[in-house]
Parts: C-alpha cells; structure tokens; sequence
C-alpha cells in the first residue's frame, strides 16, 4: 500500500490479519506474519476442496 487516498480505498475493510486490495475486480490477498505460509496454505486446501 502506497498510503495515498486512492490506495487506501481499494484496500477491502476485512482484511485485517492480511493485506488484501481489489484492482479492476481482482481481489490479491498478502498473507502477513511469521505464520503466513501456513495461514495460505489452509485457506488455499479450503477453497480446493469447494
């Protein structure tokens, strides 16, 4: 995030344990923190298995 008004309003309210944006309607999602391969790596099985 570049902290300029535009940036902050593409960041997504719930995003709060990661930093995730909407650009031309694709949401990325940044996992942050020292536990944030395993983090992606739970929600990514989750998502599969949808």
């Amino acid at each position: 995030m570049s902290g300029t008004p535009e940036a902050d309003r593409l960041k997504l309210p719930h995003g709060y344990t990661n930093a995730t944006t909407r650009s031309a309607g694709v949401v990325r999602k940044s996992y942050l923190g020292p536990d944030a391969d395993r983090r992606f790596r739970v929600e990514y099985a989750a998502l599969v298995r949808m």
